[in-house]
């Protein structure tokens, strides 16, 4: 037998040439037969280390392509004013946009031997800090970080706050020599 009797890779025509002797005969013939014949591609795969998981609002979270058939990877999101994703080598990472959900869609392209395959991954963002309100005390920085969580929950009943004290604020607003200005966040920071 002579040509290509072994494949490798998929969507290639192969051909393969075999000539009978007098004691093996195709259909009475001593003459060289062919076939040519070709393989289709394997469904691609991959698996990702977790289906779903949380970020914060502006901060990240990664996961992994734990195996794969070996093409490019890429990922997309569903709802991109919610989550994003990027890709590097076989680690995503989840960026946090704003509150909600987002179904990230990772591929494996297509190669030579396998179709393109995807998985998905459900990231959920969690609540961003909002300005509410700002509160100015005289007696500078410190005594606003001291008294900011009590001041913040007592101008809005909210029930998570969280505050920072800073000598900056926007750039209309007045700005106090002692600089004792203290922000309120609602839900995280």
């Amino acid at each position: 037998m002579t040509g290509d009797y072994g494949a490798t890779n998929a969507s290639t025509s192969y051909t393969a040439y075999c000539t009978p002797d007098a004691n093996h005969t195709v259909n009475g013939s001593t003459s060289q037969v062919s076939a040519t014949w070709s393989m289709s591609k394997a469904d691609g795969y991959i698996t990702l280390s977790a289906s779903s998981g949380s970020v914060g609002c502006n901060g990240t979270a990664t996961f992994t392509v734990s195996s794969h058939h070996g093409g490019s990877l890429s990922c997309t999101s569903s709802d991109d004013t919610k989550a994003t994703c990027s890709v590097s080598g076989t680690t995503v990472t989840v960026t946090g946009v704003a509150e909600g959900s987002a179904t990230l869609t990772v591929t494996s392209g297509a190669t030579t031997n396998y179709n393109v395959a995807s998985a998905t991954y459900t990231a959920t963002t969690g609540a961003c800090a909002s300005w509410r309100s700002r509160g100015v005390f005289a007696n500078g920085a410190s005594h606003c970080q001291a008294n900011c969580p009590s001041r913040c929950q007592d101008s809005f009943s909210a029930s998570v706050w969280s505050c920072v004290a800073s000598r900056s604020v926007a750039p209309s607003e007045p700005s106090l020599a002692d600089g004792g200005y203290c922000w309120c966040f609602e839900g995280e920071q």
